[in-house]
C-alpha cells in the first residue's frame, strides 16, 4: 500500500508542477521526446554512410 500510495503522491506532485492533469497526455511528451532522441542517434550512427 505504501507504494501505491508514494506513486500517487508523486504523480500528483509531478501534474501539479507541469500544469497536465491527463497521464496520457504525459505519455505523449514522453514518447515524443524519446523519438525525437531516437532519431537523433539513429543518424549520428548512420551519419557518413554513402548512399548504395
Amino acid at each position: 500500500m505504501t507504494t501505491q500510495t508514494g506513486y500517487r503522491r508523486s504523480s500528483i506532485i509531478m501534474t501539479t508542477i507541469c500544469g497536465i492533469s491527463d497521464p496520457i497526455i504525459i505519455a505523449g511528451y514522453v514518447l515524443s521526446i524519446g523519438f525525437a532522441c531516437a532519431c537523433i542517434v539513429y543518424g549520428l550512427i548512420n551519419w557518413n554512410r554513402g548512399v548504395s
